[in-house]
């Protein structure tokens, strides 16, 4: 009987929650347009490429028309979620998405591959799509009008860049975490 204490206490200090370093993580609500296939793309923190994708649900231009003639984006809108190890995450750098395979015939409308960024998640922080600039060649910023909450990215010439708030993107760390508290074993009972 001495040893049940000590496998309560063990039992209870496995139990207890423990301070452990959090992954970041980094979400885009994205749809597109899609050309002889669907639009892909890179997400990058600062220079550092943190995920790809591929918008499977986008709009298929040549048999359904573009998505400024759909009623609502919602149908062929994704989510994508990236996590960012704590030693890449840099709480200073731009998040950039670029569109990796872009194709265009020029015919009627238009057959076209495209993306549309509703917005971008870092921790928890979200920006909209008002608010991510487009930039052209790597320093000229176009004015891309937005199209029912997205913003557009038309061309493999552009990328979109979401700067970082003034105070920088809020880092998980050990954010949330609860530092364990080991209980102290229970008394011996009388007479053992």
């Amino acid at each position: 009987m001495r040893w049940l204490p000590v496998l309560s206490a063990a039992f209870m200090l496995a139990a207890a929650p423990t301070a452990v370093l959090a992954t970041s993580s980094v979400s885009i609500a994205i749809a597109g347009e899609a050309y002889e296939g669907a639009p892909t793309f890179q997400i990058r923190m600062g220079d550092l490429v943190i995920g790809q994708g591929v918008v499977a649900k986008a709009i298929d231009t040549e048999t359904e028309g573009r998505l400024f003639g759909a009623p609502s984006p919602l149908p062929y809108l994704e989510h994508f979620d990236f996590e960012v190890p704590d030693a890449d995450f840099l709480a200073d750098a731009p998040i950039s998405i670029v569109l990796t395979n872009d194709r265009y015939l020029d015919t009627g409308d238009g057959y076209d591959r495209n993306l549309f960024i509703q917005q971008i998640v870092v921790n928890g922080v979200a920006i909209p799509g008002e608010r991510i600039k487009i930039l052209e060649y790597g320093s000229v910023e176009v004015d891309v009008p937005m199209h029912m909450g997205l913003r557009p990215l038309y061309g493999s010439g552009q990328v979109a860049i979401v700067a970082p708030p003034p105070q920088g993107w809020p880092a998980l760390g050990a954010v949330g975490a609860v530092e364990a508290i080991v209980p102290l074993p229970p008394p011996r009972p009388s007479g053992m």
